[in-house]
């Protein structure tokens, strides 16, 4: 029962900082997004896109971790949670890179349409 308990913590401390860095970001890419008249029917694809793109890629690195062993300390629980987290990270900062990319890419492309 501690496993289960530990991977849903786990999973919600995964959760919430998807949805954090998705909320930090969506002020700014929705003004971004809205600046040229070509994208903006498209803005709230990218914006939803993000969001999922965050969340699968922060629970690919999860479902890699293998569940901790039964009847350790508190402690080794937490410490289990904080180096389960570290792929996790890696993973949401490659997935921003890569989407910030896209989005420079996509208005390089647009920017000859000025408006």
């Amino acid at each position: 029962m501690e496993q289960i308990t530990v991977w849903a913590a786990l999973s919600a401390i995964t959760v919430a900082v998807c949805v954090l860095i998705s909320l930090a970001v969506r002020k700014p890419m929705r003004d971004m997004l809205g600046t040229n008249k070509h994208i903006l029917p498209a803005r709230g694809f990218y914006l939803r896109s993000f969001s999922v793109l965050l969340l699968l890629g922060a629970f690919a690195m999860i479902f890699k971790t293998d569940v901790p062993e039964e009847g350790k300390a508190f402690m080794e629980y937490v410490w289990w949670i904080a180096d389960s987290l570290q792929p996790v990270f890696f993973a949401l900062s490659i997935w921003v890179i890569v989407y910030v990319a896209l989005l420079t890419i996509l208005f390089a492309v647009l920017g000859k349409y000025n408006d």
